[in-house]
C-alpha cells in the first residue's frame, strides 16, 4: 500500500471544547500531487462539523426505543388484563356464595387487588398511549390518592401510615 493509500479516508473525531462541551467532526484526508509527474504533494483536509447529525441520530433512536417499550407495554398490559377480569369475577362469586366471614374476607382481599392491578395496568396502557400532553385542572386530592395507591405496598412494607389531609 502507498502513503496515498494510508491516509486517503474519512474518520469522525469527537472533540472536546474549551468550553467544556463536545464536538464531532468528520474529517476527509487526500495526498494530491502538487503539479503532474512532480514527486512532491500536498495533503488536504477537509473537516465538517457533524455534532447537530449526531444528536438527532439519537434522539430518533432514543424516539424509537421509546416507540417499542411503549409497544411492548402495551401488549403486556393487555395481556393482564384478561386474568385480571377473571380474579376479579371470581372473587366476587366467591364473596356472594361463601358463608364463612373468613373467607370473604380472603375473597374482598382479592377482589381489592385484582382492582389494584387493573388500575395499574391502565396506567401503564396510558403511558405505552403516548398522547400529546394536554394542560388541564386536576383535582390534588384524586391526584394524592392514586400516588398513595400505586406506593400502598412499598409504604406498608416500610411500615409507613400515608394520610391525605386535603378537604
Amino acid at each position: 500500500a502507498t502513503l496515498r493509500d494510508a491516509v486517503h479516508g474519512r474518520q469522525q473525531l469527537h472533540l472536546t471544547l474549551d468550553s467544556g462541551g463536545e464536538a464531532a467532526r468528520e474529517v476527509d484526508a487526500v495526498i494530491e500531487n502538487v503539479a503532474p509527474g512532480e514527486p512532491s504533494a500536498r495533503l488536504l483536509f477537509l473537516a465538517v462539523d457533524v455534532s447537530r447529525e449526531l444528536l438527532l441520530q439519537r434522539r430518533l433512536l432514543k424516539a424509537d426505543r421509546l416507540s417499542q417499550l411503549g409497544a411492548l407495554v402495551s401488549g403486556v398490559a393487555h395481556e393482564l388484563n384478561n386474568p385480571l377480569s377473571a380474579i376479579a369475577a371470581f372473587a366476587e362469586l366467591l364473596k356472594i356464595d361463601t358463608k364463612s366471614p373468613e373467607h370473604r374476607e380472603s375473597a374482598e382481599i382479592i377482589h381489592a387487588e385484582a382492582m389494584r392491578a387493573g388500575r395499574v395496568v391502565q396506567t401503564l396502557l396510558d403511558f405505552a398511549r403516548q398522547r400529546p400532553r394536554v394542560r388541564q385542572a386536576v383535582a390534588i386530592k384524586d391526584v394524592a390518592e392514586r400516588v398513595v395507591a400505586l406506593h400502598k405496598s412499598d409504604l406498608k412494607r416500610a411500615r409507613v401510615e400515608a394520610a391525605i389531609l386535603i378537604p
